[in-house]
Order: C-alpha cells, then sequence, then structure tokens
C-alpha cells in the first residue's frame, strides 16, 4: 500500500515539473452565432453580426457555432484569420455575387458542414468574387464544404500550404470549381465534386507574370475526383511540380478532361514530376473545333518571363506517368484519346479504350515533339 501510494506522488510530482506544453491543451472557446445576434433567416441581411461573430472567431481562435441548416445572408465579404465555423449544415447566403467572399487567412483555420451560396449569373475577374479564398494561410481544414454558384471559381488556395480538403462540392461557378495557385503548397484533397463549373473542374496554376513571385505550386495530392459536365477542361495542371491525382472520373468536359500544359496565352508554367493513376474520361471533348486529346499533355520551350536558374519556373511538361487510364468515348472537338505535343519529355501513358464511338486515333505524338522517344503512348 505504501509502495503504491509513493509511486503515485510520484507520478504526480512528475507532472508538475513537465513543461505547460506537454500537459493537457484546454479545449478552445466556443460561442454560438446567436450571441452576436445572428438569427437564421433566408431574407434578412445579417453582414455586421457574421463579421462580429468572425472577428471574435479569429482573435480568440475559437468555435464558432451556426444554427442547424440555418440560413445566413450577407451583403459584402466576410473574413475569418484562424479559428473554426462549424457550421451544422448551415448556408451562408451572399446577396451580392460581386462581393460575396469568405476569406481565410493566418493558421489553423477549419470549415466544416458549411454551404456557401451565390446568385451570380455572370462572371467577373476581381477577387470579390470567390465563394471561398484561402489566401496566405497554412495548416486549415475544409470539410464537407459546399459551393453553390460563384462570380469566379468557386474554392481559391493562393499561396496556401499545408491545407486538407475533405468531402468537397462545388457546382454552377462562372469559372473553376477549385482553383490552386501562387505557389500554394502540400495540399491534400480527397472527396472532391465539381458539376457543370463555368472552367476548369479542377486546377493548379502557376503565372509567370513579371509582377508574381515565380513559384510553381508543388506537392498537391488529389484523390476521389468527380468533375461532370464542366465548361473547359476536367482536371488541369498548368504549373505544378509533384502533382499527384488518383481515381478521377471525368463526365462530358468541353476541353480534354485531364489536361497538362504550359500555356503562352495565359502565361502558365509548365509541369514536372506529374502522376495520374485510375482516370475514366467519358465522352469529354464535347467542344467542337477544340482539337484536343482526351487526355492532352504539352509544353512549350520558354517562358514569357525570363528567370535565371531552376526547374521550378521550367516551362516544358516532363516527368508524367499516367496508369490505369480508360478512355469511354471521345466528344466532337477531340483529336485522339491522347495527344503529346511541343516541348515535352519522359511522358508515360498506359490505359485503354473503353466503350463508346472511336473514328480517331488512339493516341498521337505531334512531329514537332523533338524526342519521340522520350514519349510513349500505350493505349489499346
Amino acid at each position: 500500500m505504501t509502495s503504491s501510494l509513493s509511486s503515485r506522488r510520484a507520478f504526480v510530482a512528475m507532472l508538475a515539473c513537465l513543461p505547460v506544453a506537454a500537459r493537457a491543451v484546454a479545449a478552445p472557446p466556443v460561442r454560438d452565432i446567436r450571441e452576436f445576434g445572428g438569427k437564421s433567416d433566408p431574407a434578412r441581411d445579417q453582414q455586421a453580426a457574421l463579421q462580429s461573430a468572425l472577428d471574435w472567431c479569429s482573435q480568440a481562435k475559437g468555435v464558432l457555432r451556426l444554427e442547424k441548416g440555418g440560413t445566413y445572408c450577407h451583403s459584402g465579404m466576410l473574413a475569418l484569420d484562424g479559428g473554426a465555423i462549424e457550421g451544422s449544415g448551415a448556408t451562408l447566403k451572399a446577396l451580392d455575387p460581386n462581393n460575396g467572399r469568405l476569406r481565410v487567412t493566418g493558421s489553423g483555420a477549419r470549415i466544416s458542414d458549411l454551404t456557401l451560396a451565390s446568385p451570380a449569373t455572370k462572371r467577373i475577374q476581381a477577387y470579390s468574387g470567390f465563394g471561398l479564398l484561402v489566401q496566405s494561410a497554412h495548416g486549415f481544414t475544409l470539410s464537407n464544404v459546399t459551393v453553390r454558384g460563384a462570380a469566379t471559381a468557386g474554392i481559391a488556395l493562393d499561396d496556401a500550404h499545408g491545407g486538407t480538403l475533405r468531402h468537397i462540392l462545388v457546382r454552377d461557378t462562372m469559372a473553376d470549381g477549385l482553383h490552386i495557385t501562387n505557389g500554394s503548397s502540400d495540399i491534400a484533397v480527397s472527396g472532391y465534386q465539381a458539376i457543370n463549373t463555368g472552367d476548369d473542374g479542377f486546377a493548379v496554376v502557376s503565372y509567370d507574370r513579371p509582377n508574381q513571385k515565380g513559384r510553381r505550386c508543388s506537392n498537391i495530392r488529389a484523390s476521389g475526383l468527380t468533375i461532370t459536365d464542366g465548361h473547359a477542361r476536367g482536371v488541369a495542371v498548368v504549373g505544378g511540380a509533384d502533382v499527384t491525382v488518383s481515381d478521377v472520373r471525368v463526365v462530358r468536359s468541353a476541353c480534354a478532361g485531364l489536361y497538362l500544359n504550359s500555356e503562352r496565352s495565359y502565361g502558365t508554367f509548365g509541369n514536372a514530376r506529374i502522376t495520374a493513376r485510375r482516370v475514366q474520361l467519358v465522352d469529354c471533348v464535347t467542344r467542337k473545333g477544340i482539337n484536343q486529346g482526351a487526355v492532352h499533355i504539352q509544353g512549350r520551350p520558354d517562358c514569357s518571363v525570363q528567370r535565371a536558374g531552376a526547374d521550378a519556373i521550367a516551362c516544358s511538361t516532363q516527368g508524367v506517368t499516367v496508369s490505369e487510364l480508360e478512355i469511354d468515348g471521345l466528344g466532337p472537338g477531340a483529336r485522339a484519346g491522347v495527344v503529346a505535343a511541343g516541348s515535352v519529355r519522359d511522358v508515360r501513358v498506359s490505359g485503354r479504350r473503353g466503350g463508346g464511338k472511336w473514328s480517331r486515333p488512339a493516341a498521337v505524338v505531334d512531329p514537332g515533339v523533338r524526342d519521340p522517344g522520350a514519349v510513349s503512348l500505350k493505349v489499346s
């Protein structure tokens, strides 16, 4: 008995000597939206109450809880700098699609079980038109988030790092579904669905413009992607390094289902070390005259903005592996099942033709490719 008591006392004494960081971490404070004057209402503007609640959440690094299934209208943009929103199935409804953005910054932000809705009918270029913008942020998590309508992209990651996106639905946007840009890195996406997006369904984009840092987005991992009836490409990587997509299904994209390129018209970088596994493309390239492959792999020999040095700003496309590819039919704008063109090297594609009508080649390597031996396209 004495020995047991001594052991317990010794253990308690040891805990007292531990630094504070090694002891139990206090739970973050939690507050309800109603404490800030917010109440579910499908018509009333609650901009002030919402931003007041988000300001507390940012400062306290707390958890803001919305009413289950509630609707909260806002007339302007909203901002969260760290902290967490537990949506409980609620909707943030933008009244002005040109200024309807929720912007997330800082460290460790979490958003869950939330819908962002916008009545957008026209595309704009301003960042204010995003559904959800994660900018200059790191260590963030988005789970069970839906974006319905946005004047630009549904979700944009801009200079965002160390992020996790799970169970995301984006539909009826004026631009991309998910747009990853400006050197974003270490991003994991799983369970992503895009329907009727105005541009690419899933896009990794890096621009070579003089006023930007010239960094290519890197270390992007995405799995379980389903993209349907998009108005441009299904999955597009135009400036990415170490990007992997797996378990992908693209149905009736207007342009290529899988598009790996560097575009002079948009000033985008090329790609290095791109892997795509278990990709199914169904009737892709529905836009007549687009002349792309259902899989389109291309690069260019140099960038518009010349910078000295490293691979991170190259505009060729190199180190591409596409495996377990299935192409089920081609849309009227498809040149072939797979096309390799321009400045490319170390490209390997293996897959098969599924159902649907095939009147065009399974694969084409353009005569302009400098080293055709560095390209292997096997689609049977």
